[in-house]
């Protein structure tokens, strides 16, 4: 015999697929659209369960439960989160690593390897800004071009390990000599150019050449543990008097640095006017 409650689902249900949506009891229940086939389904699936007791459990789920039932739901959204989560590391790695080979390849196109210092590129770079600075501020500036004195002798007898690392020592004392807002830069061998900005007078001017020559007149010690002597000679150009653009400054400190060599090394010249002779 059929329960009470199988035969009061049953009756409801059948008086809800039947039922217009024109009717008292629909419109004062605001039910619409029960004459949609598509409902009749959903109805008719809702009450069959009703009629098996399923609405007995429906209070009674545990997290158990729902993990067992919808397990396949829960997987998927993890691993979908998961490989948003792996994705987005992969993208930040790799957006770090190119920017550290950008700053790797500019360090390398920019900088002298052995030394360290600033190659051409970047002084020409930043002594060009220095020099737009220095013309808007109505400001004095030297360039410098070094040269080593007796440095090949060094490599041919001592070799070339200890004439890399006589030109890293005397990378470092010549920029202990200068002030942060100066520039020095290796252009190649055991030549460097030197951008000494905003000198107030002459005689600190010289002062700063002369604190270079003595440094690198210093002995160094040989990576064999052998004594080097060496020296540098300089040649030097004035901003503005003697130029206003960077390339004129530097031939014409060129110009003075063959003076100085000729004058017996181991000292520095400003350029005159008559040494473009």
């Amino acid at each position: 015999m059929p329960h009470v409650s199988e035969i009061l689902a049953e009756k409801v249900s059948s008086a809800l697929l039947i039922m217009r949506a024109t009717d008292q009891a629909a419109l004062q229940a605001q039910i619409m659209g029960w004459t949609i086939p598509k409902n009749y389904r959903e109805v008719d699936y809702a009450y069959s369960q009703l009629k098996i007791g399923f609405y007995k459990n429906l209070a009674n789920y545990s997290i158990f439960d729902v993990l067992v039932r919808y397990w396949k739901y829960f997987l998927i959204a993890l691993l979908t989160f998961t490989s948003m989560v792996t994705t987005t590391l992969y993208i930040i790695s790799l957006n770090r690593k190119l920017k550290d080979s950008r700053e790797k390849l500019r360090l390398q196109a920019t900088h002298d390897a052995l030394t360290g210092l600033p190659n051409r590129i970047l002084f020409f770079e930043l002594a060009n800004k220095y020099l737009k600075i220095a013309g808007r501020e109505q400001q004095d500036s030297m360039i410098l071009f070094l040269d080593l004195d007796k440095f090949k002798q060094i490599n041919d007898i001592h070799g070339h390990d200890a004439g890399d690392q006589l030109l890293k020592d005397t990378a470092s004392r010549i920029a202990n000599c200068l002030r942060d807002t100066d520039i020095v830069a290796r252009i190649g061998g055991d030549e460097f150019l030197i951008m000494l900005a905003n000198v107030n007078t002459m005689d600190s001017f010289k002062t700063i050449m002369q604190r270079i020559i003595s440094a690198t007149s210093m002995p160094f010690v040989s990576p064999t543990g052998d004594s080097l002597q060496i020296g540098c000679s300089i040649g030097a150009s004035h901003y503005p008097r003697q130029g206003e653009h960077l390339t004129e400054l530097i031939k014409k400190a060129d110009l003075a640095l063959y003076q100085a060599k000729n004058n017996g090394r181991g000292n520095f010249v400003v350029f005159k006017e008559d040494q473009a002779a």
